[in-house]
């Protein structure tokens, strides 16, 4: 109990809030990977530890209440020292994120079975209302201290890391704050961690370097832009699109592939003589063989591609040994929420709640397919071809594909195909994860400086270590069994 007698009810209300806030948030989290859960709404007393689960429905519900009470009672911003607890728009996002997975096919099952029985049209509707009335108080925000909506073309790769300070940047809803300093070796270490190219991926143990590797199929869900101009899905014939040197595969695609993605024979950062360091992920690159060949690469395989979106060509201390602060040079967060999300949920649960991209209902007066277009057109990118947005199956690959593309390597895809109930189509090849096989067409391409200017030939390969396959029960996460042993009432989850 929070004494009225030390606090002023607006501190009180701060308190509460983000104590109700993170109630609903760690709630959302079990429940997205485990169904339907004890309610814990009280105090338990001792014997109180075997409670029966609830559905999904009935969880959701109940923590609706929390984020309720958490919206009415959190700021709208708080000062710098405070900046990433969670505020008033960070509450309404959580409830607009919850409220559709609440309406998503795998979120109708109950305890018992796991079946895609489509999405709760209703509920589907109330997630897009609560996404449009975040979308409108960002759009009513921008004379705030920090004001909210999405970032410009230009702005589009700081959302991902930015000069510092400020550390605020508008496409940021929800965030986990850092205080780095000189002293703080945490952001050189996440980077080494993750976001590594493959001359540092080297060794194994606690401070073996890893090395980010998009697949083929990420890549593939990039737009190419057609001969009249409008970009199109690379399956559709107008794109132009074709796995060989004649189509020039990765020429006009999705500006944001090129923000994301490196392509072997990019430039990326300098050596500390001044050389230009080249990607050399082809075959008969240096990092190629190096994978090859080297014992410490731990049968590692390459895609052909390298992660761009989180880092900047200067944030290797290895190579500018120039400028030993250069991991310093910008600043990244751990972004839990952002703007573009808002957009995609509301698109996704309105065409679900209503059938159709062009529809709209009292409370929602945008569609789907206006909501997808605006964040095309922030990026340079023309508006979905009018025939994709008439036709439902088309639209909803559409909209999918754009969430991939925009929410690329921000904990969204896993959750999605989960909820989407299309992971067994999405795993179904004995080898499901591709890359491509990148083979330089100049023989003498080692003696090549500038390897910027290669061409090569394409091919399609498997990517076989750590085979994925998955079965109907990886749908639901297992609750650990000996708790399941151990109480009456606490229901494993179906095939576990």
């Amino acid at each position: 109990m929070i004494s009225t007698r030390l606090l002023t009810p607006e501190q009180k209300n701060e308190i509460l809030g983000q104590a109700y806030f993170y109630r609903s948030w760690f709630y959302f989290q079990i429940i997205k990977r485990y169904g339907g859960m004890p309610i814990i709404d009280k105090v338990f007393e001792g014997g109180d530890d075997d409670i029966p689960r609830v559905t999904y429905h009935e969880s959701h519900d109940w923590m609706m209440e929390d984020i309720q009470k958490a919206i009415y009672m959190l700021p709208d911003s708080w000062d710098d020292p405070n900046y990433g607890r969670p505020t008033k728009i960070a509450a309404m996002a959580l409830k607009e994120w919850a409220q559709l997975f609440d309406a998503s096919p795998l979120m109708q099952n109950d305890l018992n079975s796991t079946e895609n029985k489509g999405y709760d049209t209703e509920r589907a509707k109330s997630a897009a209302k609560s996404a449009y009335e975040v979308i409108r108080y960002m759009d009513g925000s921008k004379s705030a201290p920090y004001p909210y909506g999405l970032a410009s073309k230009e702005e589009y790769t700081n959302v991902f890391y930015f000069k510092y300070p400020p550390v605020h940047q508008p496409e940021y809803i929800w965030v986990k704050r850092q205080f780095p300093n000189a002293a703080n070796q945490n952001q050189k270490r996440t980077i080494r961690t993750f976001w590594q190219y493959e001359d540092l991926a080297f060794g194994s143990g606690p401070d073996g370097n890893s090395m980010c590797c998009p697949s083929l199929n990420i890549v593939n869900m990039f737009d190419k832009k057609g001969a009249d101009g409008i970009y199109y899905p690379i399956d559709d014939p107008r794109s132009g699109y074709a796995l060989d040197y004649a189509h020039k595969p990765f020429e006009d695609r999705d500006p944001r592939f090129y923000n994301n993605i490196l392509l072997p024979g990019t430039t990326w950062g300098h050596y500390a003589d001044g050389r230009t360091y080249y990607i050399t992920t082809y075959k008969g690159g240096a990092a190629y063989q190096h994978m090859l060949t080297q014992k410490d690469c731990n049968k590692r395989m390459f895609t052909g591609f390298m992660c761009k979106k989180f880092m900047w060509p200067e944030c290797n201390q290895y190579l500018e040994k120039n400028n030993p602060n250069c991991w310093w040079d910008y600043r990244f967060l751990t972004i839990y929420i952002r703007a573009s999300q808002i957009y995609l949920d509301y698109a996704e649960a309105l065409f679900e709640g209503c059938g159709s991209a062009t529809a709209t209902i009292e409370g929602c007066p945008i569609s789907a397919a206006e909501a997808i277009n605006i964040l095309r057109r922030r990026i340079g990118l023309t508006d979905l071809p009018s025939d994709i947005v008439a036709d439902p199956d088309k639209f909803r690959a559409a909209y999918r594909r754009e969430r991939a593309v925009e929410l690329m390597f921000e904990n969204h895809r896993w959750w999605d195909i989960r909820r989407w109930m299309i992971l067994e189509e999405t795993f179904k090849d004995t080898y499901p994860i591709k890359g491509a096989l990148f083979t330089p067409r100049e023989s003498n391409h080692g003696s090549i400086t500038d390897k910027s200017t290669l061409t090569y030939d394409y091919e399609q390969i498997d990517i076989t270590p750590e085979v994925r396959s998955f079965t109907k029960k990886n749908y639901w996460y297992p609750l650990p069994q000996h708790d399941v042993d151990a109480l009456n009432n606490l229901q494993q989850n179906p095939y576990w």
